[in-house]
């Protein structure tokens, strides 16, 4: 089945938006909350909600084979967590504006009590997001974005649909919020390693998918840089190199977190080794796409040196810089180096000798 944004009605709407621009500022909050309850039962109205039971079966079963039907009751009338996630994960991802409440019990699995079903709602939940529910190419847009104004102008039934449509993608992005604070969570609390790594391999994967909550996604995958498990900031530290090699933004995105991260008060001294040997082992390329790259990837070398340098005259000022720190910062130097613009090229030397210098 056809991804839920793919629907020729919301193809029109998007059309409609991008000829009247989604509104960059919310609007009036009581004109908000009227549209919005609006949008709301046009939504339950154009996709109602049922629960199984042995005399009815919803109407969005209609196109499911008797066995599906039957394997599907059966499943989410089960005991076993295995079954019902995958009942719900499969409704889904075939028919997701019907069952948001599916979801809500996929998210609210997301907990190190229980361990194997928790490990298989994120994996379910993840695979949803990436192939069925995340748009390709932009963000989910919320409901108080929407120019309504355009509803005006259309039929009522075809009005109908966009307004249910702009509800769904509203609520969908909230649920996706959820997803990523349940995987926050599991990161910041003493739960064992193994819940730590699939939440940062999930998350790693979503940011190089999607942009969605992109600096939140980024901010929680950076913070663990700092974790205690050597084993854990080292998959860390894997996985922003292959988010930074997606592309320049993301190359940039991933520079200025570990910049702010780096710059936190009271920040231990594994935590600060960790980030550094981190943007130290960052691929700058030279290769020219549309004679833009290696202009962008200067300016992004000249960031590197200028935030080494900062980060070691601050340091300095307050400890003594340990002699492994130092060469992880000489070595973030020389690979920043090659890419550094000629009229530029004194900074760089500078912040040599002042390494240098410092650790003799």
């Amino acid at each position: 089945m056809s991804p839920w944004f793919s629907n020729k009605v919301m193809h029109v709407a998007i059309a409609i938006c991008q000829n009247c621009d989604v509104s960059s500022e919310p609007m009036d909050s009581f004109k908000f909350l009227e549209w919005k309850e609006k949008a709301r039962s046009a939504f339950f109205k154009v996709y109602p909600s049922r629960d199984f039971s042995e005399n009815h079966t919803p109407v969005y079963l209609n196109s499911e084979s008797t066995a599906t039907k039957e394997w599907i009751i059966s499943a989410l009338r089960s005991n076993t967590g295995q079954d019902r996630i995958c009942a719900m994960a499969y409704l889904i991802n075939t028919h997701p504006t019907y069952c948001l409440r599916y979801l809500d019990s996929l998210i609210s699995i997301i907990n190190p009590a229980k361990q194997r079903d928790c490990f298989q709602s994120i994996d379910a939940l993840y695979q949803l997001w990436d192939k069925s529910l995340l748009p390709k190419n932009r963000c989910l847009i919320p409901i108080s974005r929407r120019p309504f104004d355009i509803v005006l102008s259309q039929e009522p039934d075809e009005a109908e649909k966009t307004l249910s449509l702009w509800f769904f993608e509203d609520e969908l992005k909230s649920r996706y919020l959820r997803f990523i604070k349940a995987l926050e969570r599991l990161l910041m609390t003493d739960t064992i390693e193994s819940f730590k790594r699939k939440s940062i391999g999930v998350l790693s994967n979503l940011l190089c998918r999607s942009s969605e909550n992109q600096s939140m996604v980024l901010a929680a995958v950076v913070n663990k840089l700092g974790d205690r498990s050597k084993v854990l900031a080292s998959c860390v530290i894997h996985k922003l190199r292959l988010i930074a090699g997606k592309n320049p933004l993301l190359l940039d995105a991933v520079v200025e977190e570990v910049r702010s991260f780096l710059f936190r008060p009271n920040l231990l001294e594994r935590a600060k080794y960790y980030a550094v040997s981190m943007l130290s082992c960052l691929q700058l390329r030279s290769v020219k796409q549309k004679g833009t790259t290696q202009c962008h990837t200067g300016n992004t070398a000249v960031k590197l040196v200028k935030l080494y340098t900062a980060f070691f005259h601050t340091t300095v000022k307050f400890e003594e810089v340990p002699e492994r720190l130092v060469k992880a910062l000489l070595t973030g130097l020389s690979r920043a180096a090659p890419f550094v613009p000629g009229k530029m090229c004194i900074m760089y030397w500078f912040a040599s000798c002042y390494f240098l210098n410092y650790s003799k």
